[in-house]
């Protein structure tokens, strides 16, 4: 893995440019962002950049095997995919305008991500995949954005509350 120079951001990995998306949106001065310039949001990003290189190899690994997991452990049911004990694995992404205005941030555990959204609606706009992990782990992500830095789609009670 070397060093990598991509949209104005030095990254590392197999995979510099979705690195280099995360980086970005989180990047002080970024336009439409309002992540405020903090040494804090820098370490932040570089450490979502480095995530989204690892959940992208554990999403690939993964695939669409997930929905046949169950709760052999307990009780042999399937896990509802809403569930936050859900097995799939989920996908943190910021939606945008073509345009790169920012829309929302949201979560989902289809795969491709794409298919969150109709063909039609995503002509106009676009998603970035930003963080995979466990349902738990990118609703905490997913709530604490939402509550620091939500779009104008986050409908949320929490949106911008702190």
């Amino acid at each position: 893995m070397g060093l990598v120079k991509a949209s104005s951001c030095f990254c590392t990995g197999d995979y510099p440019g979705a690195a280099c998306s995360a980086v970005g949106i989180l990047i002080p001065g970024v336009p439409a962002v309002g992540v405020k310039a903090t040494a804090k949001a820098i370490d932040e990003a570089v450490d979502l950049a480095v995530d989204v290189v690892k959940a992208t190899d554990d999403v690939a690994r993964l695939g669409r095997n997930a929905d046949e997991l169950v709760d052999a452990a307990s009780t042999g049911k399937k896990i509802h995919g809403n569930s936050l004990d859900s097995p799939k694995t989920t996908t943190l992404y910021r939606l945008e305008t073509k345009q790169g205005d920012f829309l929302k941030w949201g979560m989902t555990s289809e795969n491709p991500i794409t298919k969150r959204y109709t063909q039609q609606y995503l002509k106009k706009r676009r998603m970035i995949g930003v963080k995979a992990g466990t349902r738990r782990d990118i609703a905490a992500t997913e709530r604490q954005l939402i509550e620091t830095d939500a779009g104008p789609l986050n409908r949320e009670p929490w949106a911008n509350k702190r």
